[in-house]
């Protein structure tokens, strides 16, 4: 036809090619024709520049969506290998009559926390692939009782590090929120948790005002700089000391807590750190909380 053709190897080991026909380059074009976008006069670096920026961009999305669900898949498998252990043990016990009931209703809380780990990551999963289905409302959400849970399913992991869960505060209150709303809890404890120093104090706190319910959860963590703020909640993001930490995350926690919040009618999500710094093996912490405003049902 007589119009400019550009071809990129796109994924060179499968053959897969990016081909551009003649058609305007948003931002390139300097067509002067009758017709608009039809013909392009631009010089061949500009049509490159333009062509393997957007093949860029779609690099990058494939590459982070890699990670996640590799990480993802890794911390399944973590999980998995617990599970079974923890029942192998359970069955074990049971086996035995000798063995007390008090080691069986601690395998027995394993198992439930493993569950409900394994369920949590499940729901990061839908809410990064299927949206729609994270923005399912519900009216009837129990805030207090949501957070309990979580604390409850943390407890026997929390043990070997002596981290101590306290719950305070009271709500007796439903809330405006989504039908994934359980997930939130979870994924903020687990966050406090996996980055706390061991035999420190992680604290949750229920207050209900005349409209709204806030839970907030407070515990020391990696210290963030002011730039690394603003950034908490942005998907794949983690500061530069937590990557210091041997635990892998991919990032997606906090950033799937935002948006089911901002799915909820009225409610809200704050990360703030202040104190003084606290020191633990060479490692800089701060008083962290992490605040969530839900508005009460009518």
């Amino acid at each position: 036809m007589g119009y400019a053709v550009y071809c990129f190897n796109l994924v060179p080991e499968r053959n897969v090619r990016l081909a551009i026909f003649g058609l305007k380059i948003i931002g390139y074009s300097k067509a002067q024709g009758k017709l608009e976008g039809l013909s392009i006069k631009t010089n061949r670096s500009d049509v490159e520049n333009y062509a393997k920026k957007s093949v860029s961009t779609i690099e990058a999305v494939e590459s982070r969506l890699q990670t996640i669900v590799s990480s993802g898949v890794h911390e399944f498998r973590n999980v998995n290998k617990d599970l079974y252990n923890t029942a192998y043990a359970l069955e074990s016990d049971l086996s035995n009559s000798y063995n007390i009931q008090c080691s069986h209703r601690e395998a027995a809380k394993s198992i439930v926390e493993l569950s409900e780990m394994m369920k949590s990551r499940s729901d990061i999963f839908d809410v990064i692939t299927n949206p729609s289905i994270a923005q399912i409302k519900d009216q009837n959400v129990h805030v207090y009782r949501a957070f309990d849970r979580a604390r409850k399913s943390m407890m026997s992991s929390s043990m070997s590090r002596k981290l101590r869960l306290e719950m305070s505060g009271s709500s007796n209150s439903r809330a405006k929120a989504v039908q994934m709303f359980d997930v939130v809890p979870y994924i903020i404890l687990q966050n406090a948790a996996k980055y706390s120093p061991d035999n420190n104090n992680i604290e949750i706190n229920i207050e209900e005002f005349e409209n709204n319910i806030v839970a907030r959860t407070s515990s020391l963590g990696p210290v963030l700089l002011d730039d690394e703020l603003v950034q908490v909640f942005s998907p794949g993001f983690r500061g530069k000391r937590a990557q210091d930490f041997e635990s892998q995350g991919s990032g997606m926690g906090l950033f799937v807590v935002k948006r089911l919040i901002d799915f909820c009618d009225g409610a809200q999500i704050k990360l703030a750190q202040g104190g003084p710094s606290v020191f633990f093996h060479d490692r800089e912490f701060k008083f962290t909380t992490v605040s969530v405003t839900l508005s009460i049902a009518a």
